[in-house]
């Protein structure tokens, strides 16, 4: 089963995760974008914050990938890799990628770890995003 977590994002910034670990939530404080791993009970105090879902899915550097991440994807006979933005496609109810000429991918099904790379997130790095 896949561990459910998530992203918490506030003005921007990701300032904490949060988790579901044997049963009860937990939450941390974010450093530098990762959890500081001193988990806590309960779920954060971010109330007016927007939450983005782990994907369940690790890139070549075993980073995890979330909602929001932007992945570089090395895709077959292509010479540079293609940027995706990651989000959950509700009428499929799966994780998804779209690229700047707003085609769609199926992350969790299309690409391997190996094959993606995470080069940002739409808070932090929106100017890979221009041209959408």
């Amino acid at each position: 089963m896949r561990e459910l977590k998530l992203r918490v994002i506030k003005n921007g910034e990701i300032v904490a995760f949060e988790r579901l670990h044997e049963g009860s939530w937990q939450w941390c404080k974010a450093k530098n974008g990762s959890p500081n791993n001193r988990w806590q009970f309960g779920v954060s105090y971010y109330v007016d914050s927007k939450r983005e879902q782990y994907t369940g899915l690790k890139d070549k550097n075993s980073v995890e990938i979330y909602e929001g991440d932007i992945v570089a994807v090395d895709e077959y006979k292509r010479k540079e890799p293609t940027l995706y933005t990651v989000f959950w496609n509700k009428r499929e109810s799966a994780f998804k990628g779209i690229n700047k000429l707003n085609e769609e991918v199926g992350i969790l099904k299309d690409y391997t770890s190996e094959h993606t790379t995470i080069v940002g997130n739409i808070h932090e790095n929106p100017e890979l995003l221009e041209g959408r």
